[in-house]
């Protein structure tokens, strides 16, 4: 459930004026919890957040690298920031893309369980289950596709590789438009006997309004969750800041009036037209702007509260046994004060899940959130990002003639500074031009530096896990043989299957089991309900990919093992089908230009031959 729309229905609200109702509730829900999941998160993340943000970004200035300005010792003359941590992020997020988005959709099945039909008032055929699940299965797959689940999902694959974690909302029920067009003849029907009315068929377009369960993907800026927690659903409460605009606030509840309190809306609207919106615990870009129109905020609520405060509020809840309910709720205000505009409900979703769902990109030990490529490789950067600068600067001082001399020995009022065609008047008694002036150049250091760097980068292949050959380059410290590749190439795998398994877990699986409840709720076909288990593929196709690449390089290792296996196979096609699993075949030689090469090879060794055998003279015919 969200501001755009719940997914299941509430009785309708009476529009009443506000009253001391909720003053104990939004207390709690406001000044308590929502203040202290702020503060959590600016001591214990938002530093780091910030950091990863900045050497993706490749922001030198940045508050939180100063330190490494601070390790020079002296300020950087060179102000240049090599973006290799970009180059981790871009690699990784596409590598997975191609493996998760296979075919442009998300990896998902569903089947019939091998449980007894609990859900069904009557038992099923085989061959009718089997038919009913297809039906879900198309009723899931129309949904993706109708609500573009992929490019939510996909944007929050690149946030988890920069932050180390991402947000995915869902089942949120969202309205859509499509265009349908129907068939009509222009004239009554008579007007054509005997003839294809077909011929005469006309396709009368129209605007089709409709509600499906969809996904939004919140910035990880914009949630808060209880850290003392590992697991978001199981903690104190989610909550999620949506800053607004006035009519934005209007449009949301506009278009599902039922689920709101229009007085507590007007009252929003009338009292906050004019507020700017804070900057604090924004994302970095809005903190660059003079001003934030959207200076209202709305607060989606999913957490326990005491039901003691819902009672007081003439809020029904439930007589299961505790003192805690957990309950959905909005509000919307600015500068500390909030109105309740979307009164609070006991959460009536499957096993109380809240619609806000966190995937990790790598697990940090007793660490809320996840740890992400920046934070890994954040030392190897400091590395490269100093090599570089240092090499820009000795390049340039060793590009150029430096001058000294005395002043002394110049002509009074003289300026030493030097350019092409420029009279230099000298002392009196100078006989010599070089005892007043001298030219020098500093030495040339940066092969030195080349190698610091080419070490940089191998630190930073190795701390991030991901090797420069999936980006599609090859490095200084290239692997020498087929079985490093194949080594190099599996501990990669292993970083991105785990990422690829956390996304199945936490985003893909839950996300097709709300699709599932959702249509096994509300839809009226009878022909899609059954018992089905919801299941994630992608960390199995990346498996089967991973199997095949191993192989392929075990038998490359075989193939080059010696020259009788080496002639007897074909290495160059073995080769290429190596590449290819890595979606990387068109970094491989294709077969004209590795042709055209051997022939220039075979010329450059016959004529050396010749030379050596005296047929001609050097140089002659020669390559």
């Amino acid at each position: 459930m969200g501001t755009e729309g719940g997914w299941y229905r509430l009785a309708p609200l009476q529009q009443k004026e506000l009253t001391m109702a909720y003053d104990d509730l939004k207390k709690e829900i406001i000044d308590t919890q929502y203040a202290t999941l702020k503060t959590q998160r600016k001591n214990l993340l938002e530093d780091q957040m910030q950091a990863s943000f900045d050497a993706f970004k490749g922001k030198y200035d940045s508050d939180q690298l100063t330190k490494w300005t601070a390790s020079e010792m002296t300020k950087w003359r060179s102000k240049v920031f090599v973006r290799a941590t970009k180059m981790k992020v871009v690699s990784a997020v596409a590598s997975i893309e191609d493996i998760v988005l296979q075919g442009g959709s998300l990896p998902w099945d569903i089947h019939p369980t091998a449980q007894p039909q609990t859900t069904m008032p009557f038992l099923l055929d085989e061959k009718t289950i089997e038919k009913r699940c297809e039906n879900m299965r198309k009723k899931i797959k129309d949904t993706i596709q109708e609500t573009n689940a992929v490019r939510p999902f996909t944007n929050s694959i690149t946030e988890q590789a920069i932050y180390g974690w991402s947000w995915l909302k869902f089942p949120v029920l969202k309205k859509y438009e499509r265009i349908k067009f129907t068939a009509k003849l222009p004239q009554v029907p008579f007007i054509y006997p005997d003839m294809d009315l077909a011929e005469y068929m006309r396709y009368f377009p129209s605007v089709e309004k409709f509600w499906l369960p969809s996904m939004s993907h919140p910035s990880v800026w914009d949630v808060f969750w209880d850290l003392e927690d590992f697991d978001p659903q199981g903690g104190q409460a989610i909550i999620q800041r949506i800053p607004v605009t006035p009519g934005m606030l209007r449009a949301i509840t506009e278009e599902k009036p039922a689920f709101y309190d229009k007085a507590a809306v007007n009252t929003v609207i009338d009292k906050f037209k004019d507020a700017s919106g804070a900057k604090e615990g924004v994302n970095p870009y809005l903190k660059d702007l003079t001003e934030l129109k959207r200076g209202i905020e709305i607060i989606e609520y999913s957490g326990r509260v005491d039901k003691s405060l819902l009672k007081k509020a003439g809020v029904e809840t439930s007589d299961r046994q505790g003192n805690e309910r957990e309950i959905l709720c909005a509000l919307a205000g600015a500068g500390g004060e909030y109105f309740m505009i979307r009164p609070p409900k006991e959460n009536r979703l499957p096993m109380k899940r809240r619609p806000l769902w966190i995937s990790r990109w790598e697990y940090g030990v007793h660490e809320p959130g996840g740890i992400g490529i920046p934070e890994n490789m954040k030392d190897a950067q400091q590395m490269i990002n100093s090599a570089y600068r240092r090499l820009i600067d000795n390049k340039s001082l060793a590009g150029n003639l430096m001058l000294a001399g005395k002043s002394s020995n110049l002509a009074p009022g003289v300026s030493p500074n030097p350019s092409p065609g420029k009279w230099i008047e000298l002392a009196e008694h100078v006989q010599d031009v070089r005892s007043a002036l001298q030219w020098f150049s500093p030495p040339d250091i940066s092969d030195g530096l080349i190698d610091l760097i080419n070490l940089a980068e191998r630190f930073a292949d190795e701390e991030a896990n991901l090797p420069k050959i999936l980006q599609g380059e090859t490095a200084q410290y290239q692997p020498k043989t087929a079985f490093e590749m194949a080594q190099l190439l599996k501990s990669a795998n292993k970083t991105l299957s785990k990422v690829i398994r956390n996304k199945d877990s936490e985003h893909i699986e839950p996300y097709i089991q709300s699709l599932y409840v959702y249509f096994m709720i509300a839809d009226t076909d009878e022909n899609i309900k059954g018992d089905y288990a919801c299941h994630a593929t992608g960390f199995n196709s990346f498996m089967d990919k991973q199997v095949r690449a191993t192989s392929l390089l075990n038998l490359l290792t075989f193939a080059l093992a010696n020259k009788i296996t080496a002639f007897m196979t074909e290495i160059p096609a073995l080769y290429r089908e190596v590449f290819k699993t890595q979606d990387a075949e068109r970094f491989v030689k294709s077969k004209d230009k590795i042709d055209e090469q051997g022939d220039m090879l075979l010329q450059m060794l016959t004529a050396n031959a010749q030379v050596q055998a005296g047929v001609m003279q050097p140089g002659e015919g020669a390559l």
